[in-house]
């Protein structure tokens, strides 16, 4: 890996680290700018989100009603070199509910990304859910 590669590694897993702690947090404005304006969002068994707008509106929608969130995405594999530049991160998901109810997923998101000026961003985004399932949920998190 040259300067070049470790350079632009770099920025995508700052990038990908940003969308963890602005869903972690829900915090839709600072996970929205993570997106190019055009990007495509899908989640299993949802419609895809396409634009910055209408991820805005899929995000404030599945947050709704959850009281804590921790996702992780610690792994993931980038090829610096295919065009677009695409990237898998395996992630892991908890939430609990208003109300107490809680769920716990497992997934794989399957990424392209584009540098701009001020950084790397979201071209498209992949969910593809291999596990989900409830789960007891207590304790506390991070909060907006």
């Amino acid at each position: 890996m040259d300067q070049g590669d470790a350079r632009r590694w770099v920025g995508i897993q700052q990038l990908v680290a940003r969308s963890v702690d602005a869903w972690n947090r829900r915090d839709v404005d600072a996970f929205v700018v993570l997106w190019e304006p055009g990007a495509r969002w899908e989640v299993t068994g949802r419609e895809p989100a396409v634009g910055r707008d209408a991820i805005a509106a899929a995000c404030r929608e599945m947050l709704a009603g959850v009281e804590l969130v921790v996702q992780l995405q610690p792994n993931g594999v980038v090829d610096l070199h295919a065009w677009p530049v695409h990237g898998r991160w395996y992630l892991t998901e908890t939430m609990r509910l208003a109300g107490g109810a809680g769920a716990s997923l497992v997934g794989v998101y399957h990424d392209t990304y584009e540098e701009g000026a001020e950084g790397w961003w979201f071209t498209s985004r992949r969910l593809e859910v291999l596990h989900r399932q409830e789960v007891p949920a207590s304790g506390t998190g991070p909060r907006p």
